[in-house]
């Protein structure tokens, strides 16, 4: 009777220990998904609060008298202006605040550094909480790209498709990179916005600002 006893005790007390760490796991995944749910939406909300602000700026370069006769350089100088003159901005030229820190953006996996086809170098703009990054066209002709990196450079995860979203201004109208219109749409480069890819391409996540605005499982795909 005593051996069975001891027996049915170690049993109970096994038993025990495996609801606990079940318990733990339960928990510990719950919070996970919590946390990432919550990350995820801060991302969606800074991506369509820099949208509201980049929408905002082109009403008034758009005013200007003439403004479809200008090149892309000219339009690219006049979104400066407005940008540091309209809004409640910190042009990153003469300030060292955390939130225009210079770093290395990296690709939607991790995997590289962003190309510098996308940004190689013009103005940096803070306005809130995002940075604005214009870069610069050579030529008349070159396009006018807009990065954005919703949450600040001294805030990671600073990866494309995640916290950090391009946008092109193609005619004086704003358009999401992946749009049919843009330089690399999405129904032509899909390969550069997949949900999992081990690629080391420097243009990975490029046109998901598209995807980003127009699918609303994406943010909640996010890992």
């Amino acid at each position: 009777m005593k051996i069975r006893n001891k027996y049915l005790t170690a049993v109970s007390v096994y038993r025990f220990t495996i609801c606990i760490a079940l318990f733990i796991f339960f928990v510990s995944f719950a919070t996970l998904l919590v946390h990432r749910g919550i990350r995820n939406k801060r991302y969606e909300v800074g991506l369509k609060t820099s949208l509201y602000i980049l929408n905002e700026a082109l009403v008034f370069v758009n005013f200007l008298p003439a403004i479809q006769d200008v090149g892309n350089d000219g339009y690219y100088s006049y979104l400066i202006d407005t940008l540091n003159t309209k809004f409640d901005s910190i042009n990153c030229r003469y300030s060292s605040k955390p939130v225009c820190a210079s770093v290395d953006y990296k690709t939607l996996n991790g995997k590289a550094v962003m190309s510098d086809l996308i940004f190689d170098k013009g103005e940096r703009i803070s306005i809130g909480n995002a940075l604005f990054l214009l870069n610069k066209p050579k030529f008349p002709t070159s396009p006018v790209i807009i990065i954005v990196d919703t949450n600040g450079a001294g805030s990671e995860p600073n990866k494309l498709g995640y916290d950090v979203f391009v946008f092109q201004i193609i005619k004086t109208k704003l358009r999401a990179m992946g749009n049919k219109e843009s330089l690399y749409p999405l129904e032509k480069y899909f390969y550069y916005c997949p949900e999992h890819s081990t690629s080391k391409d420097r243009l990975l996540g490029v046109n998901c600002t598209y995807e980003a605005l127009t699918n609303q499982k994406y943010f909640s795909k996010l890992k």
